[in-house]
């Protein structure tokens, strides 16, 4: 089986919202997901930095956030 890219964040969060939740179609637009928006998750990380504290550090807490977010990420649901 050949995968190909989804190709944008655009259509990968579609992809994302209409696949079954253990499908490997999800997981793979899960995955170009937080790839797209690993740049600006590295953009916050610096913003938090501060002298006593290792950049490494900050920037791996935030990008684990970011899989965190995308794995548990509903499509459908809004904020009330």
């Amino acid at each position: 089986m050949t995968l190909t890219p989804i190709s944008g964040p655009v259509k990968a969060r579609a992809v994302f919202d209409r696949a079954a939740p253990s499908t490997l179609e999800r997981a793979r637009a899960a995955g170009e997901l937080a790839v797209a928006y690993l740049n600006g998750v590295d953009a916050e990380a610096f913003r938090y930095r501060c002298p006593a504290s290792e950049p490494e550090g900050l920037r791996q807490a935030a990008r684990l956030g970011l899989a965190k977010a995308v794995r548990r990420y509903r499509g459908g649901l809004r904020a009330a």
